[in-house]
């Protein structure tokens, strides 16, 4: 796929998992591009009886574009979208990724609680590495220069 759709997007794929980069200076060659892409993409999959799931599939931009362009028809156009457990959002200002962060670290401090008051220290231990120390460290490379407040809200 990488070679197939490269004259008008960079596929990145890992596992079963694959996105499409484009850009562009004026929002039209980047609406042509980005619709050429997707249709290769789907070719691509057809002729080689891989699944293209339009439901699954959808369309972030990033940049002043961003109210310019529309998506190929049938993709959705969203203002934030997971990719590999990593939540991006049209800005790039994390607070999504965040919001979803904190929320699994308050469930892990919660199991970890629980945890603690029935078992052994060596338990708890390893439990916080599988439940709060592995979230937290997942993907900070990406999110890691978030705004101050975002950091903190994690943190503390």
């Amino acid at each position: 796929l990488p070679n197939y759709v490269s004259q008008y997007s960079r596929a990145i794929m890992f596992a079963d998992d694959t996105m499409l980069l484009s850009s562009n200076n004026t929002a039209e060659a980047l609406e042509v591009n980005n619709f050429i892409a997707v249709s290769l993409a789907q070719d691509y999959c057809i002729s080689n009886d891989l699944v293209f799931n339009e439901d699954k599939t959808t369309q972030l931009i990033i940049g002043k574009l961003k109210n310019e362009v529309t998506g190929p028809p049938n993709i959705q156009t969203l203002g934030s979208t997971k990719h590999l457990g990593i939540i991006l959002d049209e800005k790039l200002s994390w607070n999504y990724h965040v919001d979803s962060l904190c929320m699994k670290l308050s469930s892990a401090i919660f199991a970890l609680k629980r945890i603690r008051a029935i078992s052994t220290d060596e338990a708890t231990r390893t439990s916080y590495h599988a439940l709060f120390e592995s979230h937290l460290r997942y993907g900070i490379i990406f999110w890691g220069g978030a705004k101050q407040e975002n950091l903190k809200r994690v943190m503390v």
